[in-house]
């Protein structure tokens, strides 16, 4: 399985809540370039506490912002 996931983007939102953390969790390891889109800053949250943030593109922003999401896709393809 980790084949499909090398290299391939995947887009995750709230990637600082407890469903999204855990999502970039278990793609890290299966070599996925995870992108994610992140509306707060929460410090304390998984995301940083573990480091995702830097082994992820990070974009801040709201996922209702249709032209960030746009631009997003179409920068991390």
């Amino acid at each position: 399985m980790i084949g499909f996931w090398t290299d391939r983007s995947v887009l995750v939102t709230g990637a600082t809540g407890f469903l999204g953390s855990e999502l970039v969790a278990q793609l890290l390891p299966l070599h996925a370039s995870v992108v994610a889109i992140v509306r707060d800053g929460v410090p304390m949250s998984r995301f940083h506490i573990n480091g995702f943030d830097a082994r992820c593109a990070v974009v801040y922003g709201d996922v209702t912002d249709a032209a960030l999401v746009a631009r997003t896709m179409i920068e991390y393809e």
